[in-house]
């Protein structure tokens, strides 16, 4: 049974005491993020800020036309956040994300609805933030603005 009274009462307070000012945070983690266009895990980004596409996009391609999916099975849900149900397929084409993966480089991601994006030097430690930062600008299909509430 733990004393919380008399002495193993103050040893207990000191002990939180200490481990507190132990796990408080340091000046590091309070120190201002870089910003970057992209992220790579493995090497160095292949594309400069603001590129216009990627090398293996065809800007010039035909635009417009209509696109037929078929699905075996139903669908209960237009949301794609949700666990339990089953979506309809191709609604991951409706949505843009933050970050768009480049297919030409492994492990790399640019910013597409962010503008720009924040990491510790120490990637490999899932424990560590990343932060985004999305343009004032930014509009859905419907015309609202893209908030951090709407993400």
């Amino acid at each position: 049974m733990l004393d919380i009274g008399g002495t193993g009462g103050m040893k207990v307070a000191t002990t939180f005491l200490a481990m507190s000012l132990f796990l408080m945070p340091t000046a590091e983690a309070q120190e201002q993020p870089v910003w970057h266009h992209g992220l790579s895990l493995v090497d160095e980004l292949k594309y400069p800020p603001g590129f216009a596409h990627f090398d293996y996009v065809n800007p010039d391609a035909p635009k417009g036309g209509e696109l037929r999916l078929s699905q075996t099975g139903t669908f209960d849900t237009f949301n794609p956040l949700l666990v339990k149900g089953e979506t309809a397929v191709g609604l991951a084409l409706v949505f843009d994300t933050l970050m768009k993966p480049a297919e030409d480089k492994i492990s790399t991601a640019y910013g597409l609805l962010a503008e720009s994006v924040s990491f510790p030097d120490d990637i490999s430690s899932a424990t560590r933030i990343m932060e985004l930062c999305l343009p004032p600008t930014e509009a859905s299909a419907g015309g609202d603005q893209v908030t951090g509430d709407r993400v």
